[in-house]
């Protein structure tokens, strides 16, 4: 109950501010049928290391559908390794930001595997691991968070007192603040790129523009 009470909590303050809800989408929000598959497997030295291959959705679904993902993050040893095969059209920030942070605090070595094109969200899962691989016919596409579009002065009524314009305000601004971060961080744009994106406009990079800016298609993001 307690869970259930705070998502229709947020889902209440969400309305309130007029803000549909921040993602990482490529422009269309597509219903997928599919689930996220984890498979793994001994090594060269059985019960010593593994690896493990991390399938996931067309979608980055909600924080919920990861539990297992994280799981596998978090339970890595040195030694191990993890693949996530990627196709997708991005998703759910909070989910994005989710799994960046247990990627990068996972033991394990993470290899970013694109085997079709990958957008908003996707790319930049795509770009926080230890190595990325990228099939021929493949390429990433960065943009800004939808919260760029959101109007604050359209907010009506308050919250605890507090003007929904106010609230809007702040909201917008930490979630623009973190994107501007996680941005700035990105090993493989280039300054310009980085200007762009933060600027509303969307930036392509195919396979082999981003292999040849990777040094031994290694990104060291930790």
């Amino acid at each position: 109950m307690k869970s259930m009470s705070v998502v229709l909590g947020t889902a209440v303050v969400l309305l309130a501010l007029g803000i549909p809800g921040i993602n990482v989408y490529h422009h269309v929000e597509l219903p997928t049928i599919n689930k996220y598959r984890i498979e793994s497997n001994y090594q060269i030295v059985p019960l010593l290391s593994k690896h493990y291959d991390i399938v996931l959705e067309d979608v980055v679904r909600g924080n919920i559908w990861y539990e297992d993902v994280g799981k596998v993050l978090r339970d890595a040893n040195y030694g191990d390794t993890i693949t996530f095969h990627l196709a997708g059209f991005g998703g759910q920030e909070d989910s994005m930001y989710l799994l960046i942070n247990q990627i990068h605090g996972t033991k394990a070595e993470v290899t970013m595997s694109v085997e079709a094109p990958v957008y908003s969200a996707y790319a930049y899962l795509a770009t926080s691991g230890d190595k990325l691989v990228m099939y021929p016919y493949t390429w990433l596409m960065f943009h800004f968070s939808s919260v760029l579009n959101t109007d604050c002065t359209t907010a009506t009524g308050t919250d605890r007192g507090v003007s929904n314009v106010e609230h809007c305000n702040a909201f917008k601004n930490t979630d623009v603040a973190m994107g501007n971060v996680l941005v700035n961080s990105n090993k493989v744009l280039t300054a310009q790129e980085k200007e762009r994106i933060k600027t509303g406009h969307d930036v392509y990079l195919p396979s082999n523009e981003v292999m040849l800016r990777l040094d031994n298609r290694a990104i060291h993001n930790r």
